[in-house]
């Protein structure tokens, strides 16, 4: 079991914790949701790089950046991207929640957006939408045993997940794929 709070400050330091914090307090999220979706999408790592999707695209960074559907949004490189630090990336991590900042009710909802604006913004209560918000919270609780409605405190809370949630992750995104016709990753 990782300690997500532990896990981020030994791998990025304090002031990584103070911008996710931050973060989250704009976002009007849980900083730990934020945590949960970085270690799954890239176990905190800010240069990783994925294998190459279906598309022909690939993603980049702490929470997979798509390279066609999100990164030119930047005005950056992948490149560019993956040669920033961890906290300085934390920046694009904000400017692409940003538009959602408020509307975030769980965790599902940002997991959602995270792999499929599209169905966030247009089709938030789709069956495809809502079956994959439900099987993230699920897995959440399974391996945390925290409610990811657990709106405490992350400098008091430690929480812990597994590494089996990158499995989990997989399997949402399938569900996902094979469940609609329009995806839009990030």
């Amino acid at each position: 079991m990782v300690d997500l709070v532990e896990f981020a400050q030994r791998k990025h330091g304090e002031e990584f914790m103070v911008q996710v914090n931050s973060i989250a307090e704009k976002l009007k999220i849980n900083p730990l949701w934020l945590l949960f979706v970085m270690y799954s999408e890239s176990q905190m790592v800010h240069f990783a790089i994925s294998d190459t999707n279906t598309d022909g695209s690939k993603d980049y960074g702490l929470i997979q950046f798509n390279d066609r559907a999100t990164i030119p949004n930047f005005g950056i490189t992948p490149a560019q991207l993956i040669s920033l630090t961890a906290n300085e990336q934390m920046y694009y991590v904000y400017e692409y929640y940003k538009p959602i900042a408020g509307k975030v009710k769980r965790l599902g909802d940002l997991y959602l957006y995270n792999f499929s604006p599209h169905y966030f913004i247009n089709e938030p209560n789709h069956p495809t939408a809502t079956g994959f918000k439900n099987i993230v919270e699920k897995k959440y609780t399974a391996l945390t045993g925290y409610s990811p409605t657990d709106k405490s405190n992350i400098t008091t809370t430690k929480n812990n997940i597994t590494t089996a949630f990158i499995g989990v992750a997989i399997f949402a995104l399938i569900f996902l794929l094979f469940n609609t016709t329009q995806t839009q990753t990030t």
